[in-house]
């Protein structure tokens, strides 16, 4: 199976892998060209941007006056939701794009 782009779906065809791999090559150590066409790609930028939003999350729940505890746990269920919302329209995506 070849790999679909999420941002470059996203984009209307504006972004590209390399364009994917400039922007996340000093903030994911495992991302370098050979990345190109390759569905790993994708799995690194899912999982980067997952952690940033969790994190997001946690910062929100803390200034609302959440104990750490509690708003971590939030947070983490709360992400695991976006994130299982994004990977359920990529393969969709996907499913239409290499078909």
């Amino acid at each position: 199976m070849k790999n679909v782009n999420a941002a470059f779906e996203a984009s209307g065809g504006d972004i590209t892998d390399m364009d994917i791999i400039a922007k996340y090559q000093d903030v994911i150590s495992e991302m370098n060209p050979s990345l190109a066409g390759d569905e790993r790609l994708n799995e690194l930028v899912f999982t980067y941007e997952n952690n940033r939003v969790k994190e997001l999350i946690y910062e929100k729940h803390l200034d609302d006056g959440l104990s750490d505890s509690e708003a971590r746990s939030r947070s983490e269920k709360e992400a695991q939701v976006l994130l299982a919302e994004a990977l359920t329209s990529y393969d969709a995506l996907k499913k239409t794009r290499t078909a």
